[in-house]
């Protein structure tokens, strides 16, 4: 992270560093320098329509993993997801890498941003026993239904 930035300052400044005969008042504007063009932009954050609808299916997942019911947490992921795994593979990959997902005691939706067609949901999550988690939800729209495309999940040190 720090070569990023360090990298990033020295593009801003050689972009702004110029002669005083760059700079004077009449010249004619320059167009910004290609360095600075082909940085990426930030993704734009998700409308309140968007959150609202991204956030109620994730949290209808979540709901279902807490009941135990694998079949309607299944239900809830994208067609891209489904074309990919089983409801017997989602069933391990859940059981085998997110058993904290089966014993949630409260989470709460951080920020939500949009790439293309995938809107990024960031969840802090706390489980029964207390330990603090990042989830990190890729979600999408296909042909007006939302899914859960993936989920990423990290310990958060208390």
């Amino acid at each position: 992270m720090p070569r990023i930035f360090i990298f990033l300052l020295s593009l801003l400044l050689t972009g702004c560093a110029g002669s005083a005969e760059d700079s004077s008042v009449d010249s004619e504007p320059t167009a910004p320098s290609s360095k600075l063009e082909s940085l990426a932009q930030p993704a734009p954050a998700c409308s309140e329509k968007e959150f609202d609808a991204g956030s109620a299916v994730i949290a209808k997942q979540l709901r279902a993993f807490s009941e135990s019911e694998p079949d309607a947490a299944y239900a809830i992921a994208s067609e891209r997801f489904k074309s990919m795994y089983s409801v017997d593979d989602f069933a391990n990959i859940i059981l085998s890498q997110y058993t904290m997902l089966l014993n949630i005691k409260e989470f709460t939706f951080q920020s939500c941003t949009k790439e293309a067609d995938i809107y990024y949901f960031v969840l802090e999550l706390f489980d029964l026993q207390g330990i603090q988690y990042k989830v990190d939800y890729a979600v999408s729209v296909i042909n007006g239904r939302w899914g859960i495309d993936g989920a990423a999940v990290s310990r958060t040190i208390n």
